[in-house]
């Protein structure tokens, strides 16, 4: 249980905050561009529905090997929304439950782009700077799929997460 506590915070900031740092590629058009159709995550709230790592881990200290480390986040988290605005902002929305923790601008906003030639979106924290990749492994305009690498302990995880369009 205390390495599921002290791992499983690192792994979601290192995914969800900073996991691989890039230069933004000059040929692709810039959000909101009109020289090129959005990508369909464009528009929609978007909500995380698996997060699964890779090798797998064993995160509760119980033996067995966790699959989805969707189940270890905190309810107020596991509802929230990532929105990418077409103009280039990546807005976190809060669902029904709130957290009790006090959450930053530089956490909860951003900007985002889009490579069109590698399938990848690049998001820039908010004033923190920080920049996490992500890999577009599948997208219809219901599911985002994606994977990113995150480095726990020395060792690199790959990380897939799942996430579905919501009202």
């Amino acid at each position: 249980m205390k390495r599921m506590i002290i791992l499983l915070p690192g792994v979601l900031l290192g995914v969800l905050l900073g996991t691989v740092a890039c230069k933004q590629d000059k040929a692709s058009p810039a959000p909101g561009s009109a020289s090129v159709a959005a990508p369909a995550f464009v528009g929609p709230r978007w909500q995380m529905t698996a997060f699964r790592l890779d090798p797998q881990t064993d995160f509760d200290g119980d033996g067995k090997l966790d699959t989805d480390l969707l189940s270890f986040m905190p309810a107020c988290d596991r509802d929230n929304a990532l929105v990418f605005d077409p103009a280039g902002k990546l807005i976190t929305t809060d669902g029904q439950i709130t957290c009790d923790t006090p959450e930053t601008e530089a956490v909860r906003g951003g900007s985002w782009t889009y490579n069109y030639a590698t399938r990848t979106i690049t998001i820039t924290h908010g004033s923190a700077g920080s920049v996490t990749t992500w890999e577009v492994a599948d997208l219809t305009s219901q599911t985002l799929t994606i994977h990113a690498t995150v480095t726990e302990e020395g060792k690199p995880l790959r990380t897939t997460i799942v996430w579905k369009a919501v009202p």
